[in-house]
């Protein structure tokens, strides 16, 4: 944990953001992923938000207190959520030692978004937020932060699916668009391309924007008709022919673990093994020894 100290930090919202000495842990930078999250721990004199970033984003309170000393407003407490367009700027400073997640959304993303599910749609049509409980965003921020920070490791693919499911509140909740919500399901043709794509790529870095691509889809139309369609989401079904692949291989050969989780497409073995143990309820490495 990083020690806390007073300094101001300018806030760009881009990749600088991992460079923060405040920062615990974080997913999605240094990638092309549609969501980015980071953990903070800070105790700052001045935090500057800039407005441009190619980003919006939502601030999860964990513990302490932010104060916004550009204008008057109200003390963000534990519990309290943010919602950051790219337009917005501010000056925050904390109110003691500052634990918070942050959630980053590509812009570009939630624009395409918008056109399934609401037509036109501006930047400056997500409107800001400053505290208050926020229950749905809150949950799914943590959901999030569960799965992607905590879990042993992530893909890219989660990441995607995560900016589908977190934009989608953004925009339904928090925008001046009108979202309809009537997605329809894949047609077989489109599933059984889709299954052979992600069997042949088990082990690469999947991402809804490659799938969408080969079906000539958006990723937001992929998105919700495979979960119409399934009872899924990508993600899910991805994460359970890893974990079958995975099985076979363990039960089939005497490869390591390790190198078994690297070609069914995990990021570690401890990221195998975390998912092994949420779908089959034991370790890959109690797996081998019962089989055995």
């Amino acid at each position: 944990m990083p020690s806390f100290r007073d300094m101001p930090v300018e806030v760009y919202r881009d990749e600088r953001e991992v460079q923060r000495d405040g920062l615990v842990t974080q997913a999605g930078f240094g990638t092309d992923a549609d969501l980015r999250i980071a953990r903070f721990s800070e105790n700052v004199d001045l935090a500057r938000v800039h407005a441009g970033s190619p980003y919006h984003t939502s601030c999860f309170l964990l513990s302490g207190g932010m104060t916004r000393v550009d204008r008057p407003m109200a003390t963000l407490t534990r519990g309290c959520v943010t919602v950051e367009p790219t337009w917005f700027e501010g000056t925050f400073t904390n109110e003691g030692p500052t634990d918070w997640l942050m959630v980053y959304i590509k812009a570009e993303r939630l624009t395409e978004m918008a056109s399934e599910m609401a037509g036109t749609f501006e930047d400056s049509d997500l409107k800001r937020v400053h505290g208050g409980p926020e229950p749905i965003l809150s949950s799914l921020i943590r959901a999030c932060a569960d799965s992607t920070l905590y879990s042993g490791g992530t893909s890219r693919l989660e990441l995607d699916g995560w900016a589908q499911v977190i934009g989608a509140r953004l925009l339904k909740d928090h925008s001046e668009a009108t979202v309809r919500d009537d997605p329809s399901a894949l047609s077989d043709r489109a599933l059984s391309i889709l299954y052979d794509v992600i069997e042949d790529d088990l082990d690469g870095d999947l991402s809804l924007a490659s799938l969408a691509h080969i079906l000539d889809l958006s990723t937001t139309r992929l998105s919700q008709g495979f979960r119409i369609s399934t009872g899924k989401t990508v993600h899910q079904y991805v994460q359970e022919r890893r974990v079958e692949l995975a099985r076979d291989l363990i039960e089939s050969t005497d490869r390591s673990l390790a190198a078994i989780a690297f070609e069914v497409g995990f990021s570690s073995q401890s990221h195998m093994t975390a998912v092994f143990r949420d779908h089959l309820g034991v370790t890959p490495g109690k797996y081998r020894r019962l089989r055995r």
